[in-house]
């Protein structure tokens, strides 16, 4: 999966979590929560299949 592989590589983050994973015939689902070295947390959240793509990035303090 391209997300995680991009957060492992980032040098601002410090930690991430998988929430939760949803993977189907053409698609996928993930929830996920990062914890960035400025003590920020950034919500993703991912939606993917054939003929649709929606996504949500919430940075909080």
């Amino acid at each position: 999966m391209e997300i995680l592989k991009l957060l492992e590589k980032s040098k601002v983050v410090s930690n991430y979590q998988v929430h939760d994973f949803k993977e189907f015939l053409n698609g996928f689902y993930i929830k996920v929560v990062v914890q960035l070295t400025n003590n920020t947390s950034l919500f993703i959240r991912e939606y993917s299949d054939e003929f649709e793509r929606n996504y949500s990035y919430h940075l909080q303090r």
